[in-house]
């Protein structure tokens, strides 16, 4: 124990008969009572026979120690808590760190004064769902009128040990000196209702939570929805905006694994997590003011005039979402926010812009919406679902990149998927005699191994309709083509599938049917590099080859 120094000498010495005997009486109480206080080794009772034990460095871990998970190289991780600026915070310590390991605002500490939990009778791990933490949940902490619980999850092939609270719907743990949000976990109980606490000291590891944890548990009544009122491909009539026909960078998440950050990408501030909705996985950004993510690609300035970039958000009902796209210029960072209630405003332009969604009775919530937007000789076109929203004539930028971020939290994520950036984008044909051999199109979406066209398609099919309305004599073989994923056969069918669904919808637009033929191509006919992503990406499309 510390010294405990004693000022005010002079009165002291000044003090007789039983006023003294009195003074250090009291003294000493006090003197007993700080030991007591920086000591702590009889340590905080947790209820049930379980007590929180302060553990000295050199210290062996108590036999009755509570096991909550293991590391990397199988070693046992024991439930421990530190104090960090006055509050408890639960975390994890091994025998062999002499500290204990938190995550406080989104880094690993590791903190040399903790206590470890002792007691492992009449314990178990739950999981949770929607962040209802249960009421006999073990608490191992307090900060900001919040009482910290005790959780663990898998993480990189470990179990980690973390805290979590009421509403959070993830459990939060230090790794790797960062801070991690973790959406599938445990919650450490007492009873006897989920898995034994002594199960992590076998080969066992935690059951995984199959339910969707994330905030708010996104329902998608139909995940290629993208308006308010379940739009066909009809409500897209008049949609003009035409894609870029080079493929620069796509990500649809289908390669990456639930609970992880996607391997594409690249993590400049906050923290994002992937996770399903309706059976999709999208990109949650859990973290940030502004959060910001990179696409990862071969050089810092890819960006070409012109340029498109599109991407699918998700509004939750009665929350505040959107997706915010960075757009990095030679003069600085600029902004396009597409906001939950359909409108688009920038920021950071030398003149900046601002546009309400066209539909003023539209019910956004509950939906994804589609957001693009297309450069073009220094004018800015952006959309959202089957409408062109705000028009900036001459930005007066030079963009060189793309990020995606925004103001996200646990409990009110930012949610986004189908990130496409391309080169070119509105190709200027309508009202021209057409001589070109071939069309070849990336603008027209299907859902993930269907053949079931997407609503944003219809710019591109009414590029391709008018073509043929300004050349009457002109007919097209639509050809399918995919990459190379899957079976060869597989991907055959599904080609021609989807290019016969081509031709029904030009039909359906007017066109004689006489005037198209299909075929499928399946990966016969690649014209990128089936090695790399955007190889892939630039094969999957629709050629339109005149006959």
């Amino acid at each position: 124990m510390g010294k405990i120094y004693v000022s005010g000498l002079l009165l002291v010495a000044s003090l007789t008969g039983v006023k003294a005997q009195g003074f250090f009486k009291k003294l000493k109480d006090d003197i007993k009572k700080e030991e007591q206080v920086l000591n702590q080794n009889a340590a905080h009772p947790n209820g049930n026979g379980q007590h929180w034990m302060k553990i000295n460095a050199g210290s062996e871990i108590p036999h009755d120690a509570v096991v909550g998970g293991k590391d990397i190289d199988g070693s046992p991780l024991f439930v421990a808590h530190a104090n960090q600026l006055g509050n408890w915070h639960p975390g994890k310590t091994r025998k062999d760190w002499n500290t204990t390991s938190i995550e406080y605002g989104g880094q690993e500490l590791n903190i040399n004064d903790y206590e470890i939990l002792v007691g492992n009778e009449g314990l178990s791990w739950v999981s949770v769902s929607q962040g209802n933490i249960p009421e006999n949940a073990v608490q191992g902490g307090h900060e900001n009128q919040n009482n910290l619980y005790i959780c663990r999850c898998e993480f990189k092939g470990s179990t980690q040990v973390g805290k979590t609270w009421q509403g959070i719907n993830a459990c939060r743990i230090g790794y790797g000196n960062t801070g991690n949000v973790v959406p599938n976990y445990e919650v450490l109980v007492q009873g006897s209702t989920g898995v034994p606490v002594g199960a992590m000291n076998s080969s066992s590891t935690m059951t995984t939570n199959p339910t969707n944890t994330m905030p708010a548990a996104p329902q998608v009544a139909n995940s290629t929805t993208t308006s308010n009122s379940n739009p066909d491909i009809k409500v897209y009539s008049n949609y003009d905006f035409v894609p870029g026909a080079n493929i620069l960078f796509e990500d649809n998440f289908q390669d990456d694994q639930d609970g992880e950050f996607p391997a594409k990408w690249d993590l400049e501030k906050g923290q994002a997590v992937l996770n399903k909705v309706d059976g999709e996985l999208a990109l949650f950004i859990t973290q940030g003011n502004y959060a910001k993510l990179n696409p990862r690609m071969k050089t810092a300035s890819y960006l070409t005039d012109p340029f498109t970039v599109e991407t699918d958000y998700y509004v939750q009902a009665q929350q505040r979402n959107g997706i915010r796209i960075f757009i990095e210029c030679t003069d600085g960072e600029k902004s396009l926010w597409f906001a939950p209630d359909g409108g688009v405003s920038s920021d950071y332009f030398p003149n900046n812009f601002s546009a309400p969604f066209p539909d003023p009775n539209a019910k956004l919530n509950g939906h994804w919406h589609h957001a693009a937007f297309i450069f073009k000789n220094g004018q800015m076109k952006c959309y959202v679902d089957q409408y062109r929203v705000l028009l900036m004539p001459n930005t007066q930028v030079t963009p060189v990149s793309i990020k995606f971020g925004g103001i996200g939290d646990m409990t009110n994520p930012m949610i986004f998927k189908n990130v496409r950036i391309a080169s070119g984008g509105a190709m200027n044909m309508i009202g021209k005699k057409f001589t070109d051999a071939k069309i070849v199109t990336h603008g027209i979406n299907f859902d993930y191994g269907k053949a079931s066209i997407r609503p944003e398609s219809m710019g591109t099919l009414n590029m391709i309709k008018e073509v043929l309305i300004d050349n009457p004599e002109l007919k097209f073989e639509i050809g399918g083509h995919t990459d190379n994923d899957g079976d060869g056969a597989y991907n055959l069918k599904l080609s021609q599938d989807r290019a016969d669904a081509v031709r029904s919808a030009l039909i359906n637009l007017g066109i004689d049917g006489n005037r198209l033929t299909t075929k499928g191509y399946g990966l016969t006919k690649p014209i990128g590099d089936n090695n790399t992503p955007e190889g892939k990406a630039n094969n999957r499309r629709v050629e339109f080859v005149r006959l």
